[in-house]
């Protein structure tokens, strides 16, 4: 495995843009990407294309960190050995994701986001009971009153 290629914060948003060839170029050169959100709690772009892509496997996931190698022949002890089930990310960052309220990230934008991220799952009783946890959160009355009809 050569040396994974530093992805500076400003270059994951800019990844759907790209021209293709240079996104070709950007995913030979790259066998590996760690981190799974910034510190405001937002999942970077990139962790999802990843999950999403054919191409790349998860070999660790905790929340807060993620490594992802591209699925080459290079690659293959490495993959064979330690890939897991993509979809364990997902809980993972969820977890993660509730964790930060107890380091000052917005309850309100946890509580959406993982509400929204069960919803996307087909999981409605833990999106209803995130959103609940939404309106407990909010002191602004209107967006309680607006989610009330999420909840029927």
């Amino acid at each position: 495995m050569t040396d994974p290629k530093a992805i500076q914060p400003s270059e994951l948003d800019q990844l759907p843009d790209r021209d293709p060839e240079e996104t070709a170029e950007w995913q030979a050169s790259l066998d590996a990407v760690t981190k799974a959100a910034d510190s405001s709690g937002i999942v970077l772009p990139l962790i999802g294309y990843l999950a999403n892509s054919k191409d790349w496997e998860l070999v660790f996931s905790d929340g807060l960190t993620v490594v992802f190698m591209k699925n080459v022949p290079e690659n293959r002890r490495i993959v064979e050995r330690y890939k897991l089930p993509k979809q364990f990310l997902t809980y993972h960052i969820i977890t993660e994701m509730v964790h930060y309220t107890y380091l000052g990230v917005s309850k309100q934008y946890v509580y959406a986001t993982v509400s929204g991220i069960y919803r996307s799952l087909g999981e409605l009783d833990k999106a209803n009971r995130f959103t609940e946890h939404f309106q407990a959160a909010s002191r602004t009355p209107w967006i309680v009153r607006m989610l009330d009809g999420a909840l029927s």
